[in-house]
């Protein structure tokens, strides 16, 4: 991938995250972080964040450029080899936070079916 692809591909996705409305209760945050840690909730991410299910939008974004910005040997730690694309590995990075952090945020929000899915897979045999 050319760096001006990559580069175009990652403001969008910043653009996305900050055009998030995040939900602005303290208690259902802290309930939902508390009902998702007791089931030790971590999301498919190429590389840990810690915190994720307390994470606020403040949060998501600097992640994300945390994730957009990350030289190469950051990356190489993580496990991937010099001849993967990284910025490809960046910006699925990205894609992932902000899917998942809009399934928390539904989470949060008591939608039942984002509840249903998350039944499924942490309850259901």
């Amino acid at each position: 991938m050319d760096k001006d692809t990559f580069k175009q591909e990652a403001k969008t996705l910043l653009s996305e995250a900050e055009a998030v409305i995040d939900l602005d209760d303290s208690h259902q945050l802290d309930q939902t972080a508390a009902t998702l840690e007791g089931y030790h909730y971590a999301p498919t991410l190429l590389w840990p964040i810690n915190g994720f299910v307390r994470m606020n939008k403040e949060k998501l974004l600097r992640v994300m450029k945390e994730a957009f910005e990350s030289d190469d040997d950051a990356l190489i730690s993580y496990g991937f080899d010099t001849s993967a694309d990284l910025d490809e590995k960046r910006l699925l990075q990205m894609r992932s936070l902000l899917h998942h952090y809009r399934f928390l945020l539904r989470l949060r929000k008591g939608e039942a079916e984002a509840w249903d899915q998350f039944s499924e897979l942490y309850e259901d045999d």
